[in-house]
């Protein structure tokens, strides 16, 4: 089993190298020889923790950088069908979907889902324009997020 996963995730975010390691790299579990993590970069530097105000920028990282090494490592690369250890199926994360055209090109089957919650696609995709065109967030008065719940 491979995992794609930026560069940065997991073990640069405690102790960040001096300076980048080569990439694509691969990170073994010796204790699960089955499964690889397989990092590539997503194009964007990860000196300062990225938030929201930098979305676009990882967006563009990802299209630019991401996009066109992924499909050079599974057409060609350590995770093709001449590799050793061939990528068999994807399970891809819906939100960076780029990966199907990888899995078309190549008929390796996928699965997609969703990372966020229902929560968060309820209040932020769904319901909270709509909330706040009525004038119901932000919250006033009494009705503060400072104030306890009385029911």
């Amino acid at each position: 089993m491979s995992f794609r996963h930026p560069c940065h995730l997991p073990e640069h975010r405690a102790h960040p190298p001096p300076s980048p390691p080569p990439y694509p790299r691969r990170i073994t579990i010796h204790r699960y020889p089955n499964f690889r993590f397989e990092t590539i970069p997503d194009g964007v530097e990860h000196e300062n923790p990225v938030s929201a105000d930098r979305f676009m920028e990882v967006m563009e990282g990802i299209d630019t950088v991401s996009r066109p090494l992924f499909r050079e490592m599974m057409i060609s690369g350590s995770l093709s069908s001449r590799s050793v250890r061939p990528v068999t199926v994807m399970i891809l994360d819906a939100f960076f979907s780029f990966g199907l055209d990888v899995a078309i090109e190549t008929s390796i089957p996928v699965v997609f889902f969703e990372t966020v919650s229902p929560c968060f696609l309820w209040t932020c995709c769904l319901n909270l324009p709509t909330l706040i065109e009525a004038g119901e967030v932000p919250f006033q008065g009494v009705y503060s997020l400072n104030y306890s719940v009385a029911s």
